[in-house]
């Protein structure tokens, strides 16, 4: 039997969807990170790994609008 989550938002769907959305996107690589190692959950690897994405991507373009 697998262990449940260490971290809050990766209890249930619910405070992942609360939570991400006040991360920063070093918080939200420790998330992809536990859940890896954790439960594996498809849907909630999927749903970390957008915001992630998101989250690196709006960091990416400011650096190159800082960089004109």
């Amino acid at each position: 039997m697998k262990k449940p989550p260490k971290l809050k938002p990766l209890r249930n769907w619910a405070t992942l969807n609360r939570d991400l959305m006040k991360m920063n996107e070093p918080a939200v690589a420790r998330l992809l990170d536990e859940e890896r190692k954790g439960l594996k959950r498809l849907t909630f690897l999927f749903r970390i790994h957008a915001r992630l994405n998101k989250l690196r991507r709006e960091r990416e373009r400011n650096q190159m609008v800082k960089s004109l």
